[in-house]
């Protein structure tokens, strides 16, 4: 395949991931204009890490030669980073006032919906994953002498973006319905307040299928439904904040105290985003002050699509290490779990 061929359909893929839709589930009201929805909120959060009004970020890499590099490190405006094209502008407004325009308490009402939103971010991803399937297909066919276990790589990533979707639809349509009635119980949080803005900023859905003491948390090739958190590490504007959110009864929670139990836990939630999320943006001095080797820790969490060693079958998605990446402190914990022990 040569340069062009490669480009051009990189740029077929990359287009799934930018169609218009409004996902709000009642159509009613919908304006014709779909707006580029921000995760992570821009004036409040990453303008406050932007250097010459950019952050890094990973991207699409329209400039491989080879397939083994799809994504690349790139300053990112920050009128895109983030975005989606996700709600037209009268849904993205209405719904999300509460978060966007006022300061993070956190209130029953905010974190369902920030939640809410990083579900049906994550929904619209794994539509565009789904949609973009035979594309990708087609493209890999064009490749010779394509490695096995990177084909398997692929495949499995849309196999589990297929189970994702309907996982995702599935509970955002519950958690619409309960948006509509106001009711904004069977939400679970922890928030941590820390002591400085966060040099990383994080919005996505993590599915844990082990702990960090290897306790299985789920089988994903067998549960009914995958069990996953929220978790948003962004400021309102005044304070750093590190919010774990999810539907109570999920059975997520033996993850998160098992995370809070290690000594490092900052740098391990540094981690679980680079591992588990693409929607992840940070500042271009802390970046460029980290040792080469932690640099290479995170450009090869970000490349591994499954988190399974080929040859040994080992779960790799979770790893004790003694990587130091912030200095972040608590300044505050807030949570609506009863009799709370897990810091």
């Amino acid at each position: 395949m040569n340069k062009g061929d490669y480009i051009n359909y990189a740029r077929k893929i990359d287009s799934f991931f930018k169609q218009k839709k409004c996902l709000y589930f009642d159509k009613s009201e919908c304006s014709e204009v779909i707006i580029k929805s921000h995760t992570i909120q821009k004036k409040r959060s990453l303008q406050l890490i932007a250097e010459n009004g950019h952050v890094l970020g990973f991207s699409k890499n329209y400039n491989a030669d080879e397939y083994s590099s799809p994504i690349v490190l790139s300053p990112i405006g920050i009128n895109d980073a983030s975005t989606f094209y996700g709600f037209c502008k009268t849904h993205d407004n209405k719904l999300f006032h509460p978060i966007d325009d006022f300061e993070f308490e956190p209130t029953d009402e905010q974190v369902y919906l920030l939640t809410y939103r990083t579900f049906i971010k994550e929904l619209y991803s794994k539509m565009a994953d789904v949609d973009s399937y035979s594309t990708m297909n087609e493209f890999l066919g064009k490749i010779d002498n394509l490695p096995t276990p990177f084909r398997d790589n692929v495949e499995s990533h849309y196999m589990g973006a297929e189970w994702g979707k309907q996982d995702n639809y599935h509970f955002a349509s519950i958690m619409f319905n309960h948006i509509k009635e106001n009711d904004f119980t069977g939400i679970k949080y922890v928030m941590l307040e820390i002591d400085t803005i966060p040099e990383v900023m994080i919005s996505g859905l993590v599915t844990p299928e082990f702990d960090y003491e290897k306790n299985r948390i789920q089988n994903l090739s067998r549960d009914p439904y995958q069990k996953n958190f929220a978790l948003n590490v962004f400021s309102d504007g005044s304070k750093g904040i590190v919010l774990f959110s999810w539907l109570e009864n999920l059975g997520v929670e033996a993850f998160i105290e098992s995370l809070f139990q290690q000594n490092d836990y900052f740098n391990k939630i540094i981690e679980i985003g680079f591992t588990f999320l693409n929607n992840i943006y940070f500042n271009e001095t802390w970046y460029n002050n980290l040792s080469v080797i932690k640099k290479s820790r995170i450009v090869k969490m970000m490349h591994n699509l499954i988190h399974y060693d080929f040859d040994t079958g080992e779960y790799t998605g979770i790893r004790k290490n003694n990587l130091h990446y912030v200095d972040w402190k608590i300044k505050n914990v807030k949570t609506n779990i009863e009799n709370f022990t897990w810091l």
